[in-house]
């Protein structure tokens, strides 16, 4: 996989391709890095880069530095059992959720890139502040897949917690106990949300980790 705007180093093509076939890694991540002759990125992407690719480490436990990178290989088992749904730019976050979904082998190589701006002398089609969002929403909608007794339970501690401060504190005050009750209840909610899902997602993952599976390895 690799934009069609000529922004990425096509030599180390092979070097993908051949951590593909010949060492079973069932996903390669060309990392940006600027070429010699690239003019700088804009600080919002570039910080917002770094800001969603160390969050997504944390969250999903894939040690790669670019995750919205968009030139990629793949194996057969990988792209068999991946059931893309997303679109524009959440693509590449719901790939690395996948990876950790099925715990399939990811690898990092470095590739130069040039700004588009170089190649075209038109403006990125890339949003910062419109697509930052709708990513991140795409982490969590993800993560909320793989883990949502930690994403519920978060979320339901910080409801009890909240609960417990507020009726401890006015004790008489009627608009604060309401209050507090109702955080207690919303607080109950998510995590009876947290223990149905985790049985519903439990399913659900084993059924993608047996269709990548089922393929085997590419390593011959």
């Amino acid at each position: 996989m690799v934009d069609g705007d000529g922004t990425y180093d096509s030599s180390v093509v092979q070097s993908m391709i051949s951590l593909v076939a010949n060492d079973a890694v069932d996903m390669v991540v060309a990392e940006r890095t600027l070429a010699t002759n690239s003019v700088d990125q804009r600080v919002g992407h570039a910080t917002g880069k770094r800001l969603i690719s160390g969050l997504v480490r944390v969250l999903f436990r894939v040690d790669t530095r670019d995750v919205l990178s968009g030139y990629r290989a793949f194996s057969r088992r990988f792209v068999k059992s991946f059931p893309g749904t997303a679109t524009g730019f959440e693509i590449e976050v719901q790939m690395t959720a996948h990876a950790a979904i099925v715990a399939a082998t990811v690898r990092s190589i470095e590739a130069a890139y040039r700004e588009r701006q170089l190649l075209t002398n038109g403006r990125s089609k890339l949003r910062t502040i419109r697509d930052g969002l709708r990513i991140l929403f795409v982490i969590f909608r993800s993560y909320r897949q793989l883990a949502p007794t930690r994403f519920f339970g978060t979320g339901a501690l910080l409801s009890l917690v909240t609960a417990a401060f507020a009726l401890s504190n006015w004790p008489t005050d009627l608009q604060g106990q309401t209050a507090g009750l109702l955080t207690f209840v919303a607080g109950l909610i998510l995590f009876s949300s947290g223990v149905v899902l985790t049985a519903i997602t439990r399913i659900q993952r084993q059924q993608l980790r047996l269709a990548y599976l089922q393929y085997g390895a590419t390593k011959k």
